[in-house]
């Protein structure tokens, strides 16, 4: 305050000479920022108190400009002219990436990102704001090298790392667990772009930290938060046929309570780049497409309870619908069992905290996941269908199929002892899945359960865990963990961990080791589900969990984290796998089963480059290497050993840049073979491709922008005559996209 009283006394001698200009420093979350640099033209100077406030005092003589100016984020300089007295809010852009950023994923708990043992990839909010894509696959696959977004045959949704599916990766909301359900891929339609802050994604085995699943790495979806007293913000994003959006967030700060709402809807026409003769298609099911129209409803709700300011509760609730419409037209051909997918999530989560003194820390958490499919018969009361005489609105049901559910249970002890920083936790897992058949309107069986006969099966895991990071001046950083789990059937499994960490110069050198694990799921031991189309599925019980010794070497630039290389090697031995063979010696029936690839090495490394070529430019490339050395071919299918994202922002003023994207994938193997007890390939190369997006984005302000371009500029569309399931790229070919933010916030003196 003395400096602003130092200016007024300064003001009242020279008033004809100068003006006083003032105004408040938020950043985009429309939190006040302390201890900004403001200079004038004529060398006057300030700093922002810690309500963000400032005075300054400026010659009226001409035009003037003053400058903002903050470590953390980038300078900003704004033109006055002699009329200009008030401010009133200057929002500054964080910088890409910081030495002070907190994050949370690698011991899970808030750590410095210079202090982390593992190196940590974050696509930041300005990222994903200035995104062309409206999927959290999309944007993780593209802003990322060696994450690839794969489709099965039939346009099932995937992620691989590392050359892992998402069955080896653990994906965490604000440090939740999300469930893999139904066929152990993760619904990316679940997730709202526009209510996330930020995306740590670490690969390799965290099995230490998150326990069983997490051998692939782990990606966390932290969402927004806001101090703002009260918000309300609304998305919009077109992108036919893939996908439109439209999503809702509003809610209040008012003393201890805190309440956010977040409302999204989904929807897609659907596109087929699979499409064959269709008279070869008479009187059977309509063929499945690359995907599928389908609706979904999103209402999350957040509360947060501060008691003090060392203690807060809070209470997290989900809700989520997915239906499916397979089939765009009835014909009189379409069986009456032409049954439509219906997917359900509900999700409850229960969180206490408490800081008990300087030293220590410890929270608890509880959550329960629930999922159910059901399928829709549209034509179920009534005969043959007919455009003309049968609604379905009225003559359909729906019925249970199956029905997944997950209880979590944990407790979390932090503690700080001279060096070390020591977290401990016990954790409780209680799965189980019910599955149930089907019967049609005159009892004949419809739909079998996955487990041939109506049957629950469950399984119980109990963890014991401890992380210890030691710190000393003389030598490098230390990190040391270890996991002990007990499985219902996989007995005792241990889960160690080991980091070193120094700093020489202007980088940060990293050597990581970690054994992790995935035990089998319900479904990979028992299924028995003879009605698959095409092949019948069947589990083994006599499963062996996956483990991994994951080894990796990486550089990171202090002055641009954004700058590093990474190399990796990991030994998968009894990975889950699927391959034909007839069912017993007595039966010759073809069948999927389940079984264990005993030896499998999975190898590669990262590349991530940064730089300003200059101050209206920003270019960033990532590279990635994936290979593997195994007896089993399958292994590497679907992954390109070489992918290539690049990115071009030029910044036309303050508020407008034009963005220009690219992404390459050399070519990969796939086998297009069925059902062949021998295990016989028939191989086909995908060939290698690149898909060019360009779009233009302009701010309003910090929450307020509108973007749209083009995608897929140059209309890339895989065709593979041959084999027209399996496809290089599953992207419907160039189309228009448009995106527009609008938002409310109350100020905290408003």
């Amino acid at each position: 305050m003395h400096i602003f009283f130092i200016i007024l006394i300064f003001n009242l001698f020279y008033a004809n000479e100068f003006i006083i200009i003032s105004g408040t420093v938020l950043d985009n979350k429309n939190d006040p920022i302390a201890n900004v640099t403001i200079e004038s033209k004529d060398g006057n100077f300030t700093r922002t108190n810690k309500e963000g406030y400032f005075m300054i005092s400026v010659d009226t003589v001409g035009p003037q400009d003053i400058t903002f100016k903050h470590i953390s984020y980038k300078n900003k300089t704004i033109n006055l002219d002699s009329r200009t007295k008030d401010l009133k809010i200057i929002v500054l852009e964080q910088k890409i990436l910081t030495n002070d950023e907190i994050v949370i994923t690698s011991r899970r708990k808030e750590t410095k990102i210079k202090d982390s043992p593992i190196l940590i990839h974050i696509i930041n909010e300005n990222e994903i704001k200035e995104t062309t894509y409206s999927n959290v696959e999309e944007l993780i696959e593209f802003a990322m090298p060696n994450i690839q977004a794969v489709n099965d045959n039939h346009g099932m949704q995937n992620i691989k790392i590392q050359g892992l599916n998402s069955k080896y990766i653990m994906f965490l909301v604000d440090g939740r667990k999300i469930t893999s359900e139904f066929a152990g891929n993760i619904d990316f339609s679940s997730f709202n772009v526009n209510n996330i802050d930020r995306i740590e994604i670490v690969r390799g085995g965290l099995s230490t930290v998150y326990g069983s699943g997490a051998m692939g790495g782990v990606v966390n979806i932290i969402t927004k938060n806001t101090n703002s007293p009260m918000w309300l913000s609304y998305n919009s994003f077109y992108d036919s046929p893939k996908q439109v959006s439209n999503a809702i967030n509003t809610g209040f700060n008012k003393k201890s309570l805190t309440y956010s709402l977040n409302l999204v809807y989904k929807s897609s026409k659907g596109y087929d780049l699979t499409e064959s003769d269709s008279s070869q298609y008479e009187n059977q099911l309509p063929i499945t497409k690359t995907q599928e129209k389908f609706q979904s409803l999103n209402l999350e709700n957040n509360i947060k309870y501060t008691f003090n300011e060392s203690s807060f509760f809070k209470l997290y609730y989900k809700k989520y619908r997915k239906h499916i419409k397979k089939y765009e037209a009835w014909q009189t051909n379409t069986y009456l069992h032409s049954e439509l997918p219906k997917f359900h999530q509900e999700v409850l989560s229960l969180e206490y905290s408490k800081i008990i003194n300087s030293k220590s820390s410890v929270s608890l958490s509880h959550q329960i996941e629930n999922h159910r499919k059901s399928f829709y018969f549209p034509y179920y009361y009534s005969s043959q269908p007919s455009q003309t005489n049968v609604n379905p609105e009225f003559n359909g049901k729906t019925i249970l199929w199956s029905k997944p559910k997950t209880n979590n249970t944990s407790v979390i002890y932090n503690s700080v002892y001279n060096n070390h920083s020591i977290l401990t936790g016990i954790e409780y897992l209680n799965q189980s899945y019910s599955s149930y058949n089907i019967y049609s309107n005159n009892d004949s069986l419809q739909i079998r359960s996955i487990f041939d006969v109506d049957k629950s099966k469950s399984s119980k895991d109990i963890s014991f865990f401890i992380l210890d990071n030691y710190k000393s001046r003389n030598f490098p950083e230390i990190d040391f963990g270890i996991r002990i789990n007990h499985n219902s059937k996989d007995n005792f499994k241990l889960s160690p961990s080991f980091s070193l960490k120094n700093s020489i110069r202007n980088y940060i050198y990293r050597l990581n080791y970690s054994k992790s694990y995935r035990s089998p799921s319900l479904k990979e031991l028992y299924y028995s589900f003879g009605d698959h189309a095409g092949f019948p599925i069947i589990g083994n019980d006599q499963l062996k969990p996956s483990t991994s010794s994951y080894y990796s070497f990486s550089i990171e630039s202090l002055k641009r984290r954004s700058n590093s290389l990474e190399f990796y090697f990991n030994n998968v031995t009894n990975m889950i796998a699927n391959r034909f063979e007839e069912f017993s010696d007595s039966d010759p029936t073809i069948v999927y089963r389940y079984h264990n690839y005993k030896n499998v090495n999975l190898y590669g490394l990262h590349l991530n480059i940064l730089f300003f070529p200059t101050d209206k430019t920003e270019f960033r490339s990532t590279y990635s290497y994936t290979d593997s050395n195994s007896e089993y071919d399958d292994i590497q299918d679907g992954i390109s050993k070489h992918s290539v994202n690049l990115e071009f922002k030029y910044k036309i003023n303050e508020l407008s840049r034009i963005i220009f994207s690219t992404k390459y994938n050399s070519n990969k193997t796939i086998d297009v073979s069925l059902e062949d007890a021998n295990n016989q390939r028939t191989e086909i190369i995908l060939p290698q491709y690149y898909i060019v997006n360009l779009s233009y984005f302009k701010s309003f302000n910090s929450k307020n922008y509108i973007k749209f371009g083009v995608k897929n500029l140059f209309d890339y569309i895989d065709e593979n005559p041959s084999a027209p399931d399996f496809l290089a790229s599953y992207d419907p070919g160039r189309r228009f996209y448009i995106s527009l933010n609008f938002s409310l916030y109350k100020n905290k003196n408003e």
